[in-house]
């Protein structure tokens, strides 16, 4: 017994003229369309997976999805332009597409890059700013890194207009900014210029001393330069965050009784550079900035300080103290007469030595 499959082909003898050519164009149809469904899978698959280098691609604003998808085609990054287009048409996005600095990949398929482009997830690069630095010392960082142009930056943070509520109580000339460069982790799109970069750390630093802060430097009867000064100062002086709030109260007690706040964190900036010990000669310097030779504060910041030493400047503690030394362990010796303060030099010196 011969057993039938449930389909057959059809018998073509049986069919009539009209049947037999509406089947031909139907089989005609399927092939065409099995057909451009792998081309237009294969258009839309990734240039190469296992390329997973990454090419940076600038979209200029006003750049028609043609000229888009051109270009990402000639640098290789899409199979297809006329796919790019199409799918960009069919999903909405094509409209979409936003201007700026992408990092794009031939391991990813068209439809990640138009999603990437749509949404303007534009190409970002991260640097870190650590506490306690100069904005020269920020724009030497900087540009190590290869994000700035060294004088295009400092020529900024000296002249360049900004949103930033405490410019004009700031000085004036290339320390203008001096310890407004918030030091933190930022994230930035990768074409970020020098006004970019510092706008985005005077934002952060508004952030972090926000209107609690500025009313406490109200009830202080100070400035935000002079809070921001004081703050530089702990910065450089203290190395354990125990001591911070104290050493700002040896300051606020030395400003009380019109004393030199003598310290050489500031022979250090007017330096420029670190020198491990001061001589006579160095705390001779003629400066604004020498505290040796100027009762209260210098005119501006020494450096750009963290949230701690901001904090320790606003909230001192309430000590005795007039005089501090280190230890040479990163905690420091307090007196509150100069026999005792140098009773303690001396011995730890000697411990030294």
């Amino acid at each position: 017994m011969t057993i039938r499959p449930a389909f057959i082909t059809p018998d073509w003898k049986h069919l009539n003229p009209g049947a037999r050519i509406a089947s031909l164009f139907m089989i005609l149809f399927i092939g065409l369309v099995a057909a451009f469904w792998g081309v237009w899978t294969n258009s839309l698959a990734p240039v190469s997976t296992k390329d997973q280098g990454v090419t940076i691609i600038t979209i200029s604003p006003g750049s028609s999805l043609k000229t888009i998808a051109d270009l990402l085609e000639q640098r290789g990054i899409i199979k297809s332009s006329w796919a790019f287009q199409l799918l960009g048409r069919v999903n909405g996005w094509g409209s979409k597409l936003q201007a700026g600095t992408y990092a794009l990949s031939p391991s990813e398929d068209t439809t990640s890059i138009l999603g990437k482009l749509a949404q303007g997830k534009v190409a970002q690069r991260s640097f870190t700013i650590p506490e306690g630095l100069t904005v020269v010392q920020i724009a030497d960082r900087l540009s190590q890194q290869g994000l700035i142009n060294r004088d295009r930056f400092l020529a900024e943070a000296a002249n360049g207009k900004f949103d930033f509520p405490y410019i004009n109580n700031a000085i004036s000339g290339p320390e203008r900014l001096e310890g407004y460069l918030f030091p933190d982790t930022y994230t930035i799109p990768f074409n970020a210029n020098e006004h970019d970069i510092i706008q985005i750390m005077l934002e952060e630093f508004k952030a972090v001393y926000g209107p609690k802060e500025q009313k406490r430097t109200r009830e202080l009867g100070l400035t935000p330069n002079q809070v921001v000064t004081i703050a530089s100062l702990v910065e450089k002086e203290a190395k354990n965050d125990a001591e911070r709030s104290l050493i700002a109260s040896v300051f606020y007690n030395r400003m009380a009784r019109h004393m030199p706040l003598q310290s050489c964190a500031t022979i250090q900036y007017i330096l420029g550079h670190p020198k491990e010990v001061l001589t006579y000669k160095d705390l001779a310097i003629p400066s604004p900035y020498n505290t040796y030779l100027h009762n209260g504060l210098p005119p501006g910041p020494i450096a750009c300080p963290g949230k701690k030493s901001l904090l320790a400047a606003l909230y001192p503690d309430n000590s005795p103290y007039l005089y501090f030394v280190a230890r040479g362990d990163g905690t420091h010796h307090f007196s509150t007469t100069l026999k005792e303060h140098l009773q303690a030099k001396a011995a730890i010196e000697g411990k030294q030595d």
